[in-house]
């Protein structure tokens, strides 16, 4: 009876083992092979702030309504209106 465990035991130890290197494998075929360099990430993202160090957004066509008389916006105070109340 004691072999008989034993031998029942190393087959369930070695399906196991088999189970695990399986997926194991499996997440391995899944990884990203197209990774970009961290090099050339961290490249990038030097370049973008070499262009516009202070992130500044683009001020064409202003969407906030501040300014004097002179320089009051519409469409701004509308929007701004709506972002508050609603």
């Amino acid at each position: 009876m004691t072999d008989k465990y034993v031998t029942g035991r190393r087959v369930k130890t070695v399906l196991s083992l088999g189970v695990v290197a399986i997926g194991l494998l499996s997440l391995a075929a899944c990884a990203d092979s197209g990774a970009k360099d961290p090099a050339d990430a961290a490249h990038d993202r030097q370049n973008q702030l070499l262009s516009n160090p202070m992130a500044a957004p683009n001020m064409e066509d202003p969407d906030i309504s501040g300014g004097g008389i002179g320089d009051y916006h519409n469409q701004s105070m509308k929007k701004d209106l709506d972002d508050v109340l609603n």
